[in-house]
Parts: C-alpha cells; sequence; structure tokens
C-alpha cells in the first residue's frame, strides 16, 4: 500500500453525507416493504398495531435498524410482546424482503421500539 493510497483513505472516511441517493432510496423500499409485509402477511395477535416508523441501514448494507411504533396507549408488556414477536418474524421478514427486493445480500434486522408521543421510554427500555 503507498501513501497515496492510504492517504486518501484518511480524507474520505465512509460518513452518511457519502452514500448517496441509492442508500436512502433502498431505506425507503425496505420501509414500504417492511410496512406490507407486517400488516399483510403476518397473523400474530402482538404485532396488530405495530408500524415500521423508519429504516437506518448500515453504511455496508448488512444490518438494518428498523424503528417500530405502537398507539400511544400501548402498554410495556404490549410493546415488550410486539418486539418479541418481530424477532421471531425475522425470517418471514428477510424472506419476504429478498424475494420483492432484488439484492445481493438482504440485511439482518434488528428492531427497535420507537416509542410514540406520551409514553415513558424508562418502561420500553428493557431490551437496551
Amino acid at each position: 500500500m503507498t501513501k497515496p493510497d492510504r492517504r486518501r483513505r484518511e480524507i474520505a472516511p465512509l460518513d452518511a453525507l457519502s452514500l448517496g441517493h441509492r442508500h436512502a432510496r433502498l431505506e425507503r423500499a425496505l420501509l414500504d416493504e417492511l410496512n406490507l409485509l407486517i400488516r399483510d402477511e403476518l397473523s400474530d395477535p402482538a404485532l396488530i398495531d405495530v408500524a415500521v416508523h423508519s429504516v437506518n441501514l448500515s453504511p455496508d448494507l448488512h444490518v438494518a435498524r428498523v424503528h417500530f411504533h405502537l398507539p400511544v396507549e400501548a402498554t410495556p408488556q404490549q410493546s415488550r410482546a410486539a418486539h418479541l414477536a418481530l424477532e421471531r418474524a425475522t425470517g418471514f421478514l428477510r424472506s419476504g424482503l429478498a424475494s420483492a427486493l432484488d439484492l445481493k445480500r438482504t440485511p439482518s434486522l434488528k428492531f427497535v421500539h420507537a416509542p410514540g408521543v406520551g409514553q415513558d421510554e424508562e418502561a420500553d427500555a428493557w431490551w437496551k
């Protein structure tokens, strides 16, 4: 490795600004497809009111952090049950994403509860 190559890597790190429009477009496609799969394909009663709020992809596109929310009146037990149900359905969701989107590799899914307005965040911090 020559000095110019090393210097180029130090100057241009992979950050959110350099990810580009493809990254944002892929996050949006994952968000839309996950909402469709959860709403139409999953029959778990714990996931009735679950909606995906946002998807954050890692820069290498290997991990997707999925932020979901429940209605404001949901209890901590309901949010815990929804989180566990989503983790159980991860394989099904990944296979649905793989068939719907043409990707080299389907990202692994990590679910994060994004509490709604008026919910106590400490009650939902049991998995952090």
